[in-house]
């Protein structure tokens, strides 16, 4: 059996990204700052109960702010640019939204770590009190 050897493919055909695209791409990114405003300020009131996540978590939510505020900037100039630079924007745009919700997905261990640590602790002091009233009721 003999296969026939294709060409290279010579033209090069050239994409756009929709003004419609562009728009939702520029919206997401404003949801996503929201969102790790939100992340940075629950940090910030971890850290002011002490809890020692709570700057680590503050720290990830205001890297996710700033791959929000790169997404929104790449995607505004996809809006604006032509043919194949509105498509490079774009996947710019998706890359920093890529690693907005990398710094999310950290955030969110180093949170329930906290919340595996302190369950653990709440654990054994309910131990403990069982334990105590255990040995009281048979006094």
């Amino acid at each position: 059996m003999e296969f026939a050897m294709l060409e290279p493919v010579q033209e090069f055909t050239e994409h756009e990204i929709s003004d419609e695209t562009a728009q939702l791409a520029q919206e997401h990114a404003q949801v996503s700052f929201k969102h790790g405003k939100s992340v940075e300020n629950v940090g910030k009131l971890l850290e002011k109960q002490g809890k020692e996540k709570g700057h680590s978590i503050a720290e990830k939510g205001k890297e996710m702010q700033e791959h929000a505020e790169a997404s929104l900037k790449y995607a505004q100039d996809a809006e604006h640019q032509k043919g194949n630079a509105s498509t490079k924007s774009h996947n710019l745009a998706t890359r920093e939204h890529v690693k907005q919700a990398q710094a999310h997905v950290e955030a969110n261990k180093e949170y329930s770590k906290m919340l595996e640590k302190q369950m653990e602790q709440a654990q054994t002091v309910l131990n403990k009190s069982t334990q105590f009233l255990e040995s009281r009721s048979q006094e």
